[in-house]
């Protein structure tokens, strides 16, 4: 047997009594017998006369593991953090369940949570065994404290990070393994090695030259506890540390190439998923800060993908697409795949929850055996679990993993990103490190205001796309394209104008009837050339000379009276139509409307302000307090942008 463990766990598995080597002594022998109670308890018998509490403490377990397991009962372990005096800095706590486990951290004094600390600045697990140990003898470094207890319980000088694999130790953590000889234990997926990539090059940046254990067929997922060989044998046989390729891979040489061969290569043909906006293959970044509309706008372009369809008036290659909704709940995803009119024969897969350890490498796994269309993660942060992502080492090696899936599976991988508290202009608006943009594609950046949202593109390829206003069918719950937010300024600015006139008791010049407003100069001289050109409820006097400038007034009724704003014509409208719900369910973003809503049809909808432009139609109710209503003329409903 190798280990106490080993033996337990074999007894355990046929009930026949073990002998292995007594930890609490040095055993030259194997004197210590295993066995199993009547009630299922583990027994021990030293034939050296050691202890049972002895043994017990000297092997590191806990006396729980030895009673028999109660299904109705939940195992709780402890793990305390101390600091190279031996001081408990914190106490990481795992609780099993029959429903699942719960991992949560403690405070020395058993209170919940770190008070603010940040992983990153706890010790390594076993720092305060590091100054007992050989200043010769390899120093394993492991991922979490179940893997180093393994290595421990074999008296092998082990520690473990804490931070999970998506994060790091700070470099004064890490100082306390200068001057020794450190070996790299990665776990056995994706997320393990690449934590263990990064912290090799921060050990490499303070002076450390690690070694890395190769570990090619250990178990999915599996660590050091999960190593049945020779331990010692693999942690001598590490590799020393050279980068993300091993010695073997390494090119023997660079190959250049000429100016002239390269100037000869044929332009690639860039093949388009959404066309001019999303690259096939390629990585695709849409941001926008909470309730911005991300959700709502990625699951209508993933089913406009899935069908072949149109998506903001551009065509779309058809496709099999996986959403994964990694925030927000299971009844709003399916809610709004509903309203959109989803199928069950569409290609389209859903994963709604949270997502599994091993992600990274699953989805990896999956996309080049299926080779989706398009993948979507909503959101990046929840799919990454980036300690940072102002981290720029950090980013770009976690985005590494999401551009090798896209070349390895072929499909466009679209994540969906948050953008900071700070209003930025264009790419700059995405939260964190430019890592983020610098590995993207394709950047889609969407913008919330007082009365409507926006959409843009930046891209590495084809046109961007400018601020453009994108509205929302409220009946199928599909995204669209209306004008350009300069357009909607233009007439928002218009109808406030008309107001600010009607509501004047006398006519008004030129400057005083723009003074009555607030917004830029600009909009409103744009907005002013629309409502004064000849509208018949709009009219001047004055010849526009110095001493006799034009004055306007709306035109007065028979009584005196203003003409209602209702009858207002303009000459100009704009392809606004209805702007996304005031009020609605929101969750990571999307726009779902309630259950208790009841839109009307969006076909009969009349933007705002071309309903004024046809004969007849003069919409009752265009006040802020009641900002939809019936047309008297023609009993369309009507949608007023605000």
């Amino acid at each position: 047997m190798h280990s106490l463990a080993d033996a337990i766990a074999a007894v355990r598995g046929d009930g026949r009594q073990r002998d292995t080597r007594c930890p609490a002594h040095q055993d030259g022998r194997a004197s210590l017998s295993v066995g199993l109670g009547d009630a299922g308890r583990v027994l021990l018998r030293c034939h050296t006369g050691c202890s049972y509490s002895a043994i017990v403490e000297a092997a590191g377990l806990d006396p729980a593991d030895l009673s028999p397991a109660r299904p109705d009962r939940p195992r709780v372990q402890q793990w305390p953090i101390r600091d190279a005096a031996g001081t408990v800095r914190a106490i990481h706590e795992r609780t099993d369940r029959p429903e699942g486990k719960r991992i949560i951290w403690r405070q020395s004094d058993g209170t919940m949570g770190l008070a603010g600390c940040k992983t990153s600045a706890l010790p390594l697990y076993g720092t305060h065994l590091i100054a007992s140990w050989p200043t010769d003898a390899p120093i394993a470094v492991c991922e979490g404290e179940r893997a180093t207890d393994a290595l421990l319980h074999q008296r092998i000088p082990a520690v473990g990070t804490v931070t999970g694999a998506s994060g790091l130790p700070s470099d004064d953590v890490l100082c306390v393994l200068a001057g020794r000889r450190v070996v790299l234990w990665p776990d056995a997926d994706t997320p393990g090695r690449a934590h263990m990539e990064r912290l090799a090059l921060r050990l490499v940046a303070l002076g450390i030259e690690p070694r890395v254990i190769d570990w090619a067929d250990g178990p999915d997922g599996g660590d050091a506890a999960d190593y049945r060989g020779d331990v010692r044998a693999l942690i001598a046989a590490a590799r020393p540390y050279v980068g993300t390729r091993s010695p073997e891979a390494a090119p023997a040489s660079l190959t250049l190439t000429s100016i002239g061969d390269l100037l000869a290569e044929p332009d690639e043909r860039v093949d388009w998923l959404v066309e001019g906006m999303v690259p096939a293959g390629g990585i695709v970044v849409m941001a926008g800060k909470p309730k911005a509309g991300k959700s709502t706008c990625v699951r209508s372009m993933a089913l406009a993908i899935a069908r072949g369809s149109m998506f903001l008036g551009r065509s779309c290659e058809e496709g099999a697409v996986w959403y994964f909704a990694f925030e927000g709940r299971r009844r709003d995803v399916r809610a709004h795949f509903r309203q959109l009119g989803a199928r069950t024969s569409d290609p389209l897969r859903v994963f709604v929850g949270q997502a599994p350890r091993d992600v990274i490498q699953a989805l990896d796994t999956l996309a080049t055996r299926e080779r989706p269309t398009a993948i979507v993660i909503d959101t990046m942060q929840r799919f990454l679990r980036a300690e940072s992502t102002d981290d720029y080492a950090e980013m770009t090696t976690l985005l590494d993993h999401v551009i090798g899936i896209a070349q390895r599976s072929g499909a466009a991988i679209i994540l969906l990103h948050h953008a900071g508290k700070a209003d930025r202009a264009s790419i700059d608006q995405v939260l964190g490190s430019t890592a983020i943009t610098g590995s993207a594609d394709s950047i889609i950046l969407l913008s919330r205001g007082d009365r409507y949202r926006t959409i843009q593109t930046v891209q590495r390829v084809g046109d961007d796309l400018p601020e453009t206003v994108i509205l929302l069918d409220e009946t199928t719950g599909c995204v669209q394209l209306g004008g350009s937010r300069a357009d909607a300024e233009r007439d928002v600015m218009a109808r406030q104008l008309v107001e600010a006139l009607q509501a004047a008791d006398r006519p008004l010049t030129r400057e005083e009837w723009l003074e009555a407003v607030e917004g830029r100069r600009q909009t409103k001289l744009d907005a002013f050339r629309i409502v004064s050109s000849g509208n018949r409820n709009v009219s001047s006097e004055g010849a526009g000379t110095r001493n006799n400038p034009r004055r306007y007034r709306v035109t007065r009724s028979d009584s005196g009276s203003p003409v209602p704003l209702k009858e207002w014509e303009p000459e100009s409208s704009s392809s606004l139509l209805r702007p996304f719900p005031r009020e609605s369910l929101s969750y990571s973003g999307s726009q779902v409307p309630t259950q208790d809503e009841t839109p009307e049809p969006v076909s009969n909808v009349v933007p705002w302000p071309t309903m004024f432009s046809e004969p007849g139609c003069y919409c009752s109710a265009l006040g802020d307090d009641a900002p939809c209503g019936y047309c008297d003329g023609c009993d369309r409903e009507v949608a007023v942008a605000h």
